[in-house]
C-alpha cells in the first residue's frame, strides 16, 4: 500500500511538472518561433518591417533566445563552413564577430565589445567595430522611419555556460581564461596587432543583430566614394543596382534615403545588400559614430547630385528637426535597450546627429528651389 502511494506521488509529480512545461516552456519556444516568423513575414518591397510592427518582441527576443550553436564569422572556422556551406560567399566583414544560432531557427550576428562605452575612434576604419553603432543605427533609422537596418539589441552573455558547450573549434581557439573571467583575442583588417575583450562578472557585452537571410550584393553603387560626385549618370533612372536582372535594382530613394543615415551616423562603410524583396537593407552599421565634430558631406553625394527626396521623408525630418526631437527620441528609445543603463551613445554623438540633421534639411531646401525654378 506504501508503495502504492509512493508511486501515484511520483505519478503525480511527473504530472505537474508536464503541466509546468506545457504552460511555460513550450509556449515560451512558440512564442519565439511566432516572433521570428512575423519577423520574416513583415518585410515588403519597400521595408523591413511595417510601421505597426511590434519590433520591441524581436529585440527582446534577440536578447533572451537560447544560444544553441554558436561560431565565429570567418572563413577559418572550418565547422561554419560545413554547417552553413552557403555562407561561403558572405562578406564576413573587417573584424570579429559571432554567428549565433538562436532557439526557434535564426540567426543573430554578435559584436563583442572591444572599447569602453567613452571610446569615439577619430576615422571610421580605426580598430574594431564598435556593438554600440550598430545599436544606435537601427534605433535612428526606425526613428527616420527608414525601417532598413536589421534589428539589433544589446546582449550580456554568460561566457562558461551560454558559449562554452556550444562553441565552434575555432572560437575556443580564440578564447582563454583569465582568472574567473574569459577573454577573446582577435585582430582585425585595419589592425596592427591583435585586442583582447574579458567578461566583466563572467558576461560578454555585445550587439546583436537579426540575421537577414538571402541578402545579394550591388553590383555598383553610383554614389560610392570611388565613384566621381560629379558623375549624374546614377540619377539618370529611378531605379539603380545593376544592368543584369540579378541582384534585384531599388528605388534611388532608398539610396538617397541612406545617405541621410551615413551623413548623420558619420559612416563611411556602407554595402549596397538587397533584400530578396528587391529593397536596400542598411545592413553591418559598425562603423558608425565615429568623431562627433566632423561633419563630413561626402555622404551626401547622393542628395547632393540627384537632388531627390520623397515628400514624406522629408516632411519628417522638418519634425524631428524641431526642439532637439530626433536627439531626444533617440537618446529614449536607447535608454531602453537591454544594455541602456550606460549611455549607448554619448551627448555629443546626440548633439552630433541634431547638427547634422539641419545639414540634410537645408540640402533638401536648395534642392526643392532649383527643381521649382526648372
Amino acid at each position: 500500500m506504501r508503495l502504492l502511494r509512493r508511486l501515484d506521488l511520483m505519478k503525480g509529480v511527473v504530472f505537474v511538472i508536464t503541466l509546468w512545461y506545457l504552460l511555460t516552456v513550450s509556449k515560451h519556444q512558440e512564442k519565439i518561433e511566432d516572433i521570428w516568423n512575423a519577423a520574416k513575414s513583415t518585410a515588403d518591397e519597400h521595408y523591413l518591417y511595417s510601421e505597426d510592427f511590434e519590433w520591441r518582441k524581436v529585440t527582446v527576443a534577440l536578447t533572451e533566445a537560447r544560444i544553441e550553436k554558436v561560431f565565429v564569422l570567418s572563413p577559418e572556422d572550418i565547422e561554419l563552413r560545413v554547417v552553413f556551406p552557403k555562407l561561403r560567399n558572405l562578406d564576413f566583414g573587417t573584424t570579429y564577430k559571432w554567428l549565433l544560432c538562436l532557439e526557434g531557427d535564426q540567426m543573430a550576428i554578435f559584436k563583442p565589445k572591444w572599447y569602453d562605452r567613452d571610446y569615439s575612434p577619430q576615422f571610421w576604419s580605426d580598430g574594431f567595430e564598435l556593438h554600440t553603432s550598430e545599436i544606435a543605427s537601427f534605433h535612428l533609422d526606425r526613428i527616420l522611419g527608414f525601417r532598413r537596418v536589421p534589428f539589433a539589441s544589446g546582449r550580456l552573455i554568460n561566457f562558461r555556460s551560454e558559449i562554452l558547450p556550444v562553441a565552434s573549434r575555432y572560437l575556443l581557439e580564440t578564447s582563454f581564461a583569465k582568472g574567473s573571467e574569459w577573454c577573446l583575442s582577435a585582430t582585425c583588417y585595419f589592425c596592427t596587432e591583435p585586442l583582447i575583450t574579458c567578461s566583466t562578472g563572467g558576461l560578454i557585452e555585445g550587439a546583436a543583430s537579426y540575421f537577414v537571410d538571402g541578402l545579394s550584393d550591388a553590383r555598383h553603387d553610383p554614389f560610392s566614394l570611388s565613384s566621381s560626385a560629379s558623375n549624374r549618370k546614377g540619377c539618370d533612372n529611378l531605379w539603380f543596382g545593376g544592368s543584369l536582372p540579378e541582384p534585384p535594382l531599388a528605388p534611388l530613394e532608398q539610396r538617397v534615403e541612406l545617405s541621410v543615415l551615413d551623413f548623420l551616423t558619420n559612416h563611411f562603410d556602407s554595402k549596397l545588400y538587397f533584400h530578396k524583396k528587391g529593397f536596400l537593407v542598411y545592413a553591418d552599421r559598425g562603423r558608425s559614430f565615429t568623431d562627433s565634430y566632423v561633419d563630413d558631406d561626402t555622404n551626401l553625394a547622393a542628395l547632393k547630385i540627384c537632388c531627390r527626396m520623397p515628400f514624406q521623408t522629408k516632411r519628417r525630418l522638418e519634425k524631428l528637426s524641431t526642439e532637439n526631437q530626433l536627439n531626444r527620441l533617440l537618446k529614449e528609445s536607447l535608454q531602453n535597450d537591454a544594455i541602456g543603463s550606460l549611455p549607448i551613445l554619448s551627448e555629443e554623438h546626440l548633439a552630433a546627429v541634431q547638427r547634422r540633421l539641419q545639414r540634410v534639411l537645408q540640402i533638401a531646401r536648395k534642392c526643392a528651389l532649383e527643381v521649382k525654378s526648372n
